[in-house]
């Protein structure tokens, strides 16, 4: 069992490498689909060696479930590419007939991608590439109350607001108007930056107090990177304007225009455009973990 372990592990960390390197490359979606196959099979063979696993340690196999899910997300930009070329051929051939990209294949690869996943969470419920990558599908397919249950499956906390929501399951709940959601992952990135911020003078003092010099400097290098975060520029510009849209919503029209030019002013004045050019917005920090991303999520080559 033990050698049986050890070899998947290294077929699957192969092929993981393979995969970063980015191999293989497809010659159509027929080919990317049979690739998948074959890492489901691999998967398949595999599960007897989770009998004896805990579900939060890592399995001998998981990376075929991704990969299996990257292929048939590869296959869906084959097939949707093959389309637009097919399209492209009968619109030189007559000037006068319109015709419409078919996009049900590509979005059945996507499908078939969304259901190994949702599988593999059966068996690994705790497996942060399977539910990031379920997040990112379910956002793709227009299901904003899938992905935020997928994302919130990881328990995501403090720090992480900063650099795994904002660009993993923010766009999504912002791209589809989920404004609870919205509302809700917003405030809490906001409580995450200001709570720090208010309390960074305490915990400063604290270091000095205890002679800890080295981390005075390791707080002060934090602290900045914190607020001059692109995740809590974006939250506050977020966070505002959904205030403003629900203002705008909620009243009359006279009211509406009040309500609006007085939140706007609040929101203007704290950032005047000439702030634009201090070294405070040049030196914005972009702190999104994209080692977390998923290779196949737009703009990068998704469908």
């Amino acid at each position: 069992a033990l050698a049986n372990h050890t070899i998947t592990c290294c077929i699957c960390s192969t092929a993981q490498i393979h995969a970063d390197l980015g191999e293989p490359v497809f010659a159509n979606a027929t080919v990317a689909h049979q690739h998948a196959q074959l890492l489901m099979q691999q998967y398949a063979a595999a599960l007897p060696l989770y009998q004896s696993l805990d579900e939060r340690e890592r399995g001998p196999a998981d990376e075929s479930l991704w990969l299996a899910a990257a292929a048939l997300m590869k296959a869906a930009v084959l097939q949707q590419q093959q389309e637009v070329q097919q399209q492209g051929q009968q619109s030189n051939g007559s000037s006068t007939t319109q015709t419409s990209i078919n996009s049900s294949s590509s979005i059945e690869y996507m499908l078939q991608a969304l259901l190994v996943l949702e599988a593999g969470t059966k068996g690994r419920p705790y497996c942060a590439p399977v539910r990031l990558g379920l997040t990112g599908l379910h956002g793709l397919l227009g299901n904003a109350a899938g992905a935020i249950r997928h994302f919130s499956a990881l328990d995501v906390k403090h720090i992480q607001h900063d650099t795994l929501s904002s660009h993993h399951v923010l766009p999504v709940v912002l791209g589809l108007r989920a404004e609870a959601p919205a509302e809700d992952l917003l405030g809490a990135t906001l409580a995450l930056f200001n709570d720090h911020l208010r309390d960074a003078g305490d915990t400063l003092m604290q270091a000095y107090k205890q002679g800890s010099h080295t981390k005075v400097l390791e707080f002060v290098c934090f602290k900045e990177r914190l607020e001059r975060s692109h995740s809590y520029t974006l939250a506050a510009a977020e966070h505002s304007l959904l205030q403003l849209s629900r203002a705008a919503a909620a009243t009359s029209a006279a009211a509406a225009h009040e309500a609006v030019t007085a939140a706007a002013a609040t929101v203007i004045n704290p950032a005047p455009l000439q702030q634009l050019q201090c070294s405070q917005w040049q030196g914005m920090r972009f702190n999104d973990d994209l080692t977390t991303r998923l290779p196949w999520l737009p703009p990068i080559a998704g469908p």
